[in-house]
């Protein structure tokens, strides 16, 4: 799914050779471990991307439309799926979509984090202008207090949660907000947006 988005984001010849190169050599380094059997890889192959562009379809039409309902009654099959799959693991990920489907929609409709003009801007190489520079400062900021943050909340999560398996949902989905909506407002908050 990385190297999927990737290609889809880029739209580059070089991505498109490295990606494929990259997941082929995920897969067929799983299967030369032993870890894995080849269907596990086949099927993680086909489903990874396969939902991968699903979801980069949803968003553009979420995007275009802001009709988060949508996204919303995505999460519908993959509860349902719960009762079929009975793994910590898939409830993990369950909690991990749900957090990134809420953060999304509390991001994208209250929050508003935008670098868009970021990536516009012309880069100059010119020592005469400290926009880089700046622009260079405050990214390297945002990083080191994201990544922070994100770890301290992880941390406290880890420290304060029972590990039953619900508090195992409850814990992959607040990490999960907190990383896509809640460090794009403590970006905004500490004016580093």
């Amino acid at each position: 799914t990385f190297w999927t988005s990737l290609m889809i984001i880029f739209r580059k010849k070089w991505m498109y050779i490295l990606g494929s190169i990259m997941i082929l050599g995920v897969g067929l380094s799983r299967l030369y471990l032993g870890v894995h059997w080849p269907i596990d890889v086949i099927c993680g192959w086909i489903f990874g991307i396969v939902f991968t562009i699903m979801f980069s379809k949803l968003f553009d039409i979420v995007d275009k439309n802001k009709d988060y309902k949508l996204l919303l009654l995505t999460l519908i099959p993959f509860i349902i799926f719960i009762f079929i799959v009975k793994s910590e693991s898939y409830i993990k990920m369950l909690g991990l979509l749900s957090g990134f489907i809420l953060g999304y929609i509390i991001e994208d409709k209250f929050i508003k984090f935008n670098t868009i003009d970021e990536y516009k801007k012309e880069i100059s190489f010119s020592s005469k202008t400290d926009t880089n520079k700046d622009y260079i400062v405050k990214s390297a900021y945002r990083f080191i207090l994201g990544i922070f943050t994100l770890l301290l909340v992880f941390l406290i999560l880890n420290y304060i949660m029972p590990k039953y398996v619900l508090f195992k949902f409850i814990k992959y989905l607040i990490i999960t907000l907190y990383a896509v909506a809640g460090v794009p407002a403590l970006f905004k908050i500490t004016k580093l947006a």
